[in-house]
């Protein structure tokens, strides 16, 4: 187009000379009749001397008005001859330029959709690779080759760039452009539907991903209501060990106390004489929960005298010649002349329950007051003065 569009210029300046040449020869019709000749050489043969020429006027037969209308018709002829062909050919150029305006339509139009359908498989593209950031090792690899064809996609937008180029040329190759552009199109358009399908695979597996993690934060949610239950369990049994080894330290400060109470009568009784073979057998200890004297009373209540009446059953029924050393103790409430002499009653008042109703001999029995001076728990809290409020009987042989 740039081509003919030169050529057509270029016939318009022709067509403009013609025009100026043709007034030059209608202003010559009444031009005077004087001419100017070039005058003859001064001698023939003679050195050629242009600057000793000189243009001498001369007064020559004018030619008659006929002949000159004769050669200016000739040469108005001649000039619309060319501009006769000037017109054949801005003709041919204008149905050229008219039928490449066509093809370039067609091709521009092909492109556009061409551009459309590309910039559709881009969005695509990129909705993909959003979609797929989140997916394994396979997404990546399926990004990988989207990139490759939207890189391949880029080339051939290039290379239709290039055949648009090409186009507008106005060669004799256009023809076979257009038909390799043609070719082209319908290659992007299979790989646009290649895309399209693998896009389409890269949604199923997009969805199948999502439906694996739901069902993997499922997990997850079900394993954390797990973890917290278990550590409520665990919490629990913490408490409950905390709470077991406590007693366990309890029992063993209490079983220290009475075995150290239990080796003190032990030695005192062998100091005594009063055994056989100077060893404990065993121990009974009266808590408050079964001896539960009255506030600075000394009497035995039922339950107590109901296990002081089983102790004497199980001696007299073993038959052994055993000793038993009544040990009496207090809480540290109140002064501790007080709770000594209290502790010397109870123990006292058991003693006396085991010879009245149990018929154990008094020269087998002997009472000790330890008061508040031999705790076996924290006299601090309500649970810890009652294990404190106790009677031990220790039984030697």
């Amino acid at each position: 187009m740039q081509s003919s569009g030169r050529r057509l210029e270029a016939t318009v300046a022709g067509l403009a000379l013609a025009e100026t040449r043709l007034g030059a020869a209608e202003s010559a019709l009444p031009s005077p009749t004087t001419v100017s000749v070039a005058a003859a050489p001064v001698a023939q043969g003679a050195a050629a001397q242009p600057d000793a020429r000189a243009a001498t006027p001369v007064t020559a037969p004018v030619a008659s008005p006929a002949t000159l209308l004769g050669e200016a018709d000739t040469r108005l002829d001649s000039i619309a001859a060319l501009v006769a062909a000037a017109n054949q050919r801005i003709a041919a150029n204008s149905s050229a330029i008219e039928s490449v305006a066509v093809r370039l339509g067609s091709v521009e139009s092909g492109l556009g959709e061409t551009r459309k359908r590309t910039e559709a498989a881009e969005q695509a593209l990129a909705a993909a690779n959003a979609r797929i950031d989140g997916g394994d090792k396979g997404l990546a690899e399926t990004a990988t080759r989207l990139a490759q064809l939207q890189v391949a996609i880029a080339d051939e937008s290039d290379r239709l760039s290039r055949h648009e180029a090409d186009a507008a040329a106005g060669s004799s190759a256009f023809k076979r452009t257009l038909e390799g552009l043609g070719t082209s199109l319908e290659d992007a358009n299979q790989r646009v539907a290649a895309v399209d399908r693998s896009l389409v695979d890269t949604g199923e597996r997009v969805d199948q991903l999502r439906a694996a993690v739901r069902e993997q934060g499922s997990r997850l949610d079900q394993n954390e209501s797990n973890l917290a239950q278990a550590g409520v369990q665990v919490g629990q049994a913490g408490a409950a060990i905390k709470d077991h080894e406590e007693r366990l330290l309890a029992n063993e400060r209490a079983d220290n106390a009475s075995s150290a109470t239990a080796r003190e009568a032990l030695e005192r009784a062998i100091s005594a004489g009063r055994l056989a073979e100077g060893k404990l057998v065993y121990e009974t200890v009266l808590s408050n929960e079964l001896t539960n004297f009255d506030s600075e009373q000394a009497k035995l209540s039922d339950g107590s005298k109901q296990v002081l009446t089983e102790f004497a059953n199980k001696l007299r029924a073993e038959n052994k010649n055993v000793f038993i050393e009544i040990q009496g103790h207090t809480d540290d409430t109140g002064p501790a002349t007080r709770n000594q002499r209290l502790a010397r009653e109870r123990a006292e008042a058991v003693r006396a329950f085991l010879h009245d109703s149990g018929g154990i001999p008094l020269h087998r029995m002997a009472v000790v007051s330890y008061g508040e001076s031999r705790p076996v728990a924290d006299n601090g809290t309500r649970e810890g003065r009652m294990k404190n409020r106790r009677v031990v009987l220790v039984v030697l042989q």
